[in-house]
């Protein structure tokens, strides 16, 4: 009986043993049940989430991209003024709003431009320029689409210029019907710069060898790493002497002048205001809001809305970790003017040498 006790006990043993191997096989297909379901659902809330986040970042760049109005003034909304700043040195945007520049957003000046066709209220433009000018196709590119604009509304167009409106920034003045100006105002420098550096003496005097490979003679043309040569030169002076006409047609007709009235003063001279009006750059002195006030009086209104478009939101400026930080934006003067010089030359209407 103990005996028979004992292999009991044995055969309990071993289906208690079997009963746990079964009872983990179960738990383990179990699990792999309950993975595959949570797997899915995972997905599921993994799906959404990333839906989620689309949606919201599409509404990120649906604001970055869009511009809303802001009233400066006046309280007449029947009667309208789209003011437009045109501040900073002028050259291309980046394109991305993350890293739009502050200061002069040229996609932002096109669109505020584009904005006055639709509005009907609107009964005229002004443009409030404070820039020494820059590069030569932004600043015709907004000259010409101000004409444009004044081509398919009718609208009159003023320009007032705050400290500078000089080179580029007188050009595009010239497309306005009246200008304005105080007295302090910096203007004129109408004219066209190139500027580079020769370092063939310093890379000699180093043992820096240049080892340029072209397909043809000019295709350096402006290099640092060598002399200029005389048919370089001549071909670089009439690409210049091309610009500053073409800048010299703009100030003619923008002033009911000939050219040759306007060449003697569009030697790169600048002018205050009070010099400017005497010699017929600009029609009258005055600060922008009496220029606001005189333009309103023109238009036989008061109280006229005046508004902006504001630039569309940007992560900069919630600053780190959202966008860069202000002085990872800034730029040291002189690595910056170096890195200017060594580029290929460009063609500017700037005061003050190349930006």
């Amino acid at each position: 009986m103990e005996e028979n006790k004992k292999s009991l006990s044995r055969e309990d043993r071993y289906k208690h043993m079997n009963t746990k191997r079964w009872v983990a096989v179960g738990l383990a297909l179990l699990l792999l049940v309950l993975s595959a379901i949570g797997s899915g659902i995972g997905s599921k809330l993994k799906k959404d989430r990333d839906d989620q986040a689309k949606k919201f970042m599409n509404k990120l760049v649906a604001s970055e991209q869009s511009y809303t109005e802001s009233v400066l003034q006046g309280t007449d909304a029947s009667n309208r003024l789209l003011l437009v700043p045109i501040k900073g040195v002028i050259g291309p945007s980046n394109g991305n709003a993350f890293l739009a520049s502050a200061d002069y957003n040229q996609e932002k000046i096109l669109a505020t431009l584009d904005q006055a066709k639709e509005d009907k209220n609107l009964r005229g433009i002004v443009l409030e320029i404070d820039s020494p000018g820059g590069a030569v196709f932004q600043a015709a590119q907004v000259y010409d689409k101000v004409m444009e604009v004044k081509k398919e509304t009718k609208l009159p167009v003023i320009a007032v210029m705050d400290s500078m409106a000089a080179s580029g920034g007188y050009y595009i003045a010239c497309a306005a019907d009246k200008i304005y100006a105080a007295n302090e105002t910096i203007t004129g420098s109408i004219g066209v710069i190139m500027s580079s550096l020769n370092l063939s003496g310093l890379l000699e005097k180093y043992g820096i060898q240049d080892t340029t490979i072209k397909s043809a003679a000019h295709k350096d043309i402006g290099s640092q790493t060598r002399p200029m040569t005389d048919e370089e030169r001549e071909i670089l002076q009439n690409y210049i002497n091309s610009a500053y006409n073409r800048f010299l047609d703009v100030v003619a007709k923008g002033r009911k002048k000939t050219k040759e009235e306007i060449r003697p003063l569009a030697d790169g001279r600048i002018f205050d205001g009070v010099q400017a009006k005497n010699v017929g750059l600009i029609d009258e002195i005055a600060y922008l809001d009496q220029a606001l006030a005189a333009f309103e009086k023109d238009l036989g209104h008061k109280d006229m809305e005046v508004y902006t478009l504001d630039a569309p939101f940007s992560f900069n400026k919630l600053g780190f970790p959202f966008g860069a930080t202000s002085k990872s934006r800034q730029k040291d003067p002189v690595t910056e003017e170096i890195q200017n010089r060594l580029s290929a030359p460009k063609a500017y209407y700037i005061y003050g040498g190349e930006r």
